[in-house]
């Protein structure tokens, strides 16, 4: 297997790319909690904005492979949010 550099940037969540990966992280919820009235909790561009979180994806050259967002609660708390690692 080769190894391969992973790189962390910052996103748009409004992005095509944070949208997929957002598709795909929901799809893979439903899947695993398929019962009536299960929630997948949104995230609002504002909690991930410059001093209130951020949004980031995790590319393997030029793929996305990974996302995740940090909203703070306030000035010592913080919430991780919307992980997720494209399962192939």
């Amino acid at each position: 297997m080769e190894e391969s550099q992973i790189e962390i940037r910052r996103a748009d969540i409004n992005s095509s790319v944070v949208g997929e990966l957002i598709s795909a992280l929901n799809g893979e919820l439903k899947r695993q909690y398929p019962e009536e009235g299960a929630t997948h909790f949104r995230l609002e561009p504002d909690e991930v904005a410059e001093g209130h979180g951020a949004f980031v994806v995790a590319y393997a050259g030029d793929k996305p492979v990974g996302c995740g967002a940090i909203r703070k609660l306030d000035s010592e708390t913080a919430e991780i949010k919307r992980m997720y690692v494209v399962p192939e």
